[in-house]
């Protein structure tokens, strides 16, 4: 993932195994794979890298910049310290989310999974300071407002978090395997959630039947949680959203992949990809 703040620095996160030079000296793995956040100048001078990881296979997949805070979102195995205390994962991967400020300092991590595999994929930051962020997750999972159950299947699931890493919200999306995989916020607040989903699904109360393979979803919500809309682009095909943004109006734009020609809910005319 990479990420752009108000003055123009760069933020990049990812991972990586061995060692590698990202501008400061050489930094070396503790494990398989380990998750990184690297940042630079405008210029693209470096400024500094920090690395996240531990025993297992840990991964960084989303990244946001906002008024001086970078979040991450990913993936990790067994136990990391992501800079202010150790996490361990309850089974083969769980989610993570941390907090760090404009020189890389960690501010706080929250770490959630089941004996299943979970984990992050989308982050977005808010002038309120919360976190908002998505994934998948399986089994039974709390993550801080109550258990969330998905069975066996693998459920979207959005959340937030307030300024101090603390539970604001969690929902998910059941349906028979589905993700989460970008999010967006505006300044006051609001967010947009967007990602995929097979056979039925049950957005905010609201139960869709699929047509075709995967299928693609879109979420908004109000700054205090209330969801205004949600949406689903479908065909006989195979559909998902990848990328989703708020201008300052509130209005969404969404970019994905359509397998079909699509008419997303409203629109006067369909759609037709591979990308859109």
């Amino acid at each position: 993932g990479v990420a752009v703040d108000e003055s123009g620095n760069v933020f990049v996160a990812g991972s990586f195994n061995d060692s590698v030079d990202f501008g400061g000296g050489t930094v070396a793995s503790s494990g398989q794979d380990d998750a990184f956040v690297a940042s630079y100048t405008s210029d693209g001078a470096f400024r500094w890298a920090r690395r996240l990881g531990g025993g297992g296979r840990d991964f960084a997949e989303g990244i946001a910049a906002r008024r001086g805070r970078v979040a991450v979102v990913g993936e990790f195995e067994n136990v990391v310290s992501f800079g202010d205390a150790a996490r361990t994962s309850a089974g083969a991967g769980d989610i993570f989310v941390a907090l760090l400020d404009d020189t890389g300092t960690t501010a706080w991590s929250r770490a959630w999974g089941s004996a299943e595999r979970e984990y992050a994929s989308g982050v977005a930051l808010d002038d309120l300071g919360r976190v908002s962020w998505t994934g998948h997750f399986t089994g039974s999972v709390d993550f801080g407002g109550g258990s969330l159950d998905a069975g066996s299947e693998k459920h979207p699931v959005v959340g937030s978090l307030d300024p101090d890493g603390a539970f604001f919200r969690a929902r998910s999306y059941p349906t028979q395997a589905g993700e989460g995989l970008a999010a967006a916020a505006l300044p006051t607040g609001g967010t947009a959630f967007a990602g995929w989903w097979y056979g039925t699904v049950a957005l905010d109360g609201t139960t869709v039947t699929g047509t075709g393979g995967r299928e693609g979803f879109l979420t908004r919500y109000d700054a205090d949680g209330a969801s205004p809309w949600a949406t689903t682009l479908s065909s006989a095909n195979w559909e998902q959203t990848f990328g989703v943004c708020l201008d300052p109006s509130g209005n969404v734009a969404v970019t994905g992949q359509l397998g079909g020609e699509v008419t997303p809910e409203g629109a006067g005319a369909s759609i037709a990809g591979p990308i859109f």
